[in-house]
């Protein structure tokens, strides 16, 4: 996991691609300010739970719609929050995207 601090190796011609539990992960904003302080662009992965986090620092928000768990225990209470299978899903749609543009635009 890349640590927040300064991020030497990384420049203005480069992207960043954020995946994050939720849009107020602090770890995440700090590494989200530093990519801002230093020009460089990035999309940010990660749950909206409020206003003015992640999506508001991030050149594009992908909000994965999470509120709560999926299944339902003997309680009512909700567990198993899907975060990382959702983020995954989106990786890997963003992957594909990218790709075919890469493979039309060699054409």
């Amino acid at each position: 996991m890349l640590k927040p601090g300064p991020l030497s190796d990384i420049g203005v011609a480069d992207r960043v691609l954020l995946a994050a539990r939720q849009s107020d992960d602090p770890a995440v904003l700090k590494i989200a300010q530093s990519l801002l302080s230093q020009g460089v662009p990035f999309v940010a992965i990660s749950a909206q739970v409020r206003d003015g986090g992640l999506q508001q620092q991030a050149d594009v928000h992908i909000d994965l719609g999470l509120a709560k768990g999926l299944l339902p225990d003997e309680n009512g209470e909700r567990f198993g929050y899907p975060a990382s299978m959702a983020a995954l899903f989106v990786y890997h749609g963003l992957k594909f995207a990218i790709d075919e543009m890469l493979a039309e635009y060699e054409e």
